[in-house]
């Protein structure tokens, strides 16, 4: 097929539409995505945010019958509500000599999240010393169908997500069951370049033999591709893991003075929360919040998991706070507790029952998953 620019595609369908024939020319999206002519989303973000029975998504997501919005529209609202954010922040500060962290996409949550994974990566070291083995896995899953349809993002999500137990399990079996070793977890979702999710899991082991190798991670990943229906084994080559043993650890700016140095890990879990915007340091405009200066992949993503409600940082619930804890007593880091929203003015209401959120209908799409036996 002859590659078409962007402006070329939308003087196409321009043209077909005052000839009153039905538009037969490719859309071109920015990121390359190619989608297929005569199918209902022009673009990735003309498709709808989610096209199945009884998914929860916040009340502006939604349209008055009850259906979900195009991924465009939730970007929209998404942008008026951090700015909405902003202005009660300010609001705050000026009256009150206080700026609330206001939402998950704030500077200062993301900070927030990312101490407290620096302070476990920092208290493996301490309480383990030398024999620490980390493990970094990639989850992905294929985000076009077989007519190469975009699917609606929000489903998308929740098939990457329904990987997740079957890959924990996977994870206590080789790692705990098999070799009686204690590890901390952390899983973190992270957006391609066109906007759709994937998957980081970190794990921070305690092993001293240094027993834990790939073959004892790999049936994690297998695990993944087979519970994921768009998930597929070309997705999960030799990048898709990596383990080190006694990895290395370097000092970074701002290290405080008595804390051991870290590895990689906090760094490569971190970098694309929303809080610290475009993920290259480079922020054009102090007054505009970081999560609004990201590319327009990024901030489809964020979009995305603010519509949805569905957590970006995923930490596991034993090992890895008991590692927060111990690492905020020996070296005094702050911490707040783990809500995806605070209390601040227009985002929780006085009940705390917080943001009204609606049981979407179903709509047609025209999306195809890929056939079972599909590389």
């Amino acid at each position: 097929m002859q590659e078409i620019s962007l402006s070329q595609a939308k003087a196409a369908k321009r043209r077909a539409q005052r000839r009153g024939q039905r538009d037969s020319s490719p859309y071109v999206d920015p990121d390359q995505q190619r989608i297929r002519p005569d199918t209902h989303a022009d673009s990735i973000e003309d498709q709808y945010l989610s096209a199945r029975d009884g998914v929860n998504l916040r009340e502006e997501a939604a349209t008055e019958k009850g259906r979900a919005k195009s991924w465009s529209d939730v970007i929209d609202a998404f942008e008026d509500y951090i700015w909405r954010q902003q202005k009660a922040a300010d609001t705050w500060f000026d009256e009150k000599g206080v700026r609330p962290s206001s939402h998950r996409f704030t500077e200062e949550a993301a900070k927030d999240r990312h101490g407290r994974t620096l302070g476990v990566d920092r208290a493996a070291r301490k309480l383990w010393g030398e024999d620490v083995t980390t493990v970094h896995v990639v989850r992905r899953a294929r985000a076009f169908g077989e007519n190469g349809q975009p699917q609606p993002p929000a489903d998308h999500l929740a098939d990457l997500l329904d990987g997740n137990s079957a890959v924990y399990a996977a994870y206590q079996r080789h790692i705990a069951d098999h070799h009686g070793l204690t590890y901390a977890r952390l899983s973190v979702l992270e957006p391609h370049s066109n906007g759709y999710a994937h998957l980081h899991d970190a794990l921070w082991v305690h092993d001293p033999e240094g027993v834990v190798g790939e073959t004892d991670i790999y049936p994690a990943v297998d695990a993944h591709v087979r519970a994921v229906d768009q998930a597929r084994p070309r997705y999960h080559g030799p990048d898709a893991v990596e383990v080190r043993h006694n990895p290395a650890r370097r000092e970074y700016d701002g290290d405080p003075d008595g804390v051991p140095l870290a590895t990689a890990l906090p760094r490569e879990m971190t970098k694309y929360l929303g809080g610290f915007g475009p993920d290259d340091g480079e922020r054009s405009n102090p007054s505009v919040p970081n999560v609004l200066q990201s590319d327009r992949g990024p901030m489809r993503f964020f979009a995305l998991l603010w519509a949805t409600g569905i957590r970006q940082w995923r930490p596991d619930q034993s090992v890895f706070p008991h590692l927060v804890n111990a690492s905020q007593g020996w070296w005094g880091e702050d911490g707040e507790d783990d809500d995806e929203t605070y209390a601040v003015p227009e985002d929780i209401d006085n009940s705390g029952g917080g943001p009204e959120k609606v049981t979407i209908n179903s709509r047609p799409v025209a999306f195809e998953p890929l056939e079972a036996d599909a590389p």
